[in-house]
């Protein structure tokens, strides 16, 4: 009887609250973007550094670019003694290049797949070691648009090669939870790599080419970057960035070592 009459309170307490707009319901609401902090602290830097180019004019906007945007060639002169420029734009750029962006259309697709892939990531290693895979790749995409073309005066500027580092730690995350079979993951790997060459070969339908050599460079560096993580560890921090940037440092080492014989 005791429960029966609590459920009539219980009823008539939301009968009241539906037909009464003042009494409102004091749970708290979700947010509408639940995503990690790191991975909205990035976004929140692409879309004001983005917003700060759409507003200055178009020369001061090329000037940026060309300052900060990476280009392979400023590099092949360095090595050969025949640069003259500010050190800087050596020392930052393989940087700086990935917070630009060419239009808002560029920018919405880097900011769905940095939330959607570096929100998974961040989940596993928390958002300090998902932001130095983020920029760590977006170096090594860089460089990688070096040792292909070192001599290209090109202007490289985007987050996708840091991404795509991203996107490859969090398929192989899945793929390993899931125990996908090694031939049906390396097949997945296979396609993906296709898919980004012939996307940036064929420009997706942009007038502006396509640094697909970058995002190629970006998802190797990412599955190097899985195959480092330390596992078995149910605290799941258990991530050790040292190994990997030793590891990444390598293949930079002989990749300027191979460039400077051009």
């Amino acid at each position: 009887m005791c429960q029966q009459d609590s459920t009539l309170h219980g009823n008539t307490a939301t009968t009241n609250a539906m037909l009464n707009p003042r009494i409102r319901d004091d749970r708290p609401t979700p947010p509408i973007f639940n995503l990690p902090p790191g991975v909205k602290s990035l976004i929140l830097v692409l879309m004001t550094v983005h917003l700060a180019q759409h507003l200055m004019p178009w020369w001061l906007d090329l000037k940026l670019e060309n300052a900060l945007g990476y280009i392979p060639q400023r590099f092949w002169r360095v090595l050969h003694g025949r640069w003259n420029g500010p050190g800087i734009e050596i020392v930052a750029t393989p940087v700086t290049y990935m917070f630009l962006h060419a239009s808002w259309l560029h920018l919405g697709v880097n900011v769905l797949s940095l939330a959607a892939f570096g929100s998974r990531v961040e989940e596993m290693t928390g958002p300090r070691f998902m932001t130095w895979l983020f920029l760590i790749c977006g170096v090594i995409g860089a460089f990688a648009e070096f040792a292909v073309d070192p001599r290209s005066p090109q202007i490289i500027i985007g987050a996708s090669a840091g991404i795509s580092g991203l996107f490859a730690v969090a398929f192989l995350s899945i793929a390993h939870e899931q125990r996908m079979p090694k031939i049906r993951l390396v097949l997945v790997i296979a396609v993906t790599l296709l898919i980004m060459i012939v996307t940036g070969l064929g420009g997706v339908g942009s007038s502006m080419p396509v640094a697909w050599i970058s995002h190629v460079g970006g998802f190797l560096a990412g599955i190097v970057a899985e195959g480092c993580m330390t596992r078995g560890r149910q605290d799941r921090q258990g991530y050790d960035i040292g190994w990997f940037m030793v590891v990444m440092a390598l293949p930079l080492f002989i990749i300027i070592l191979n460039v400077a014989r051009y």
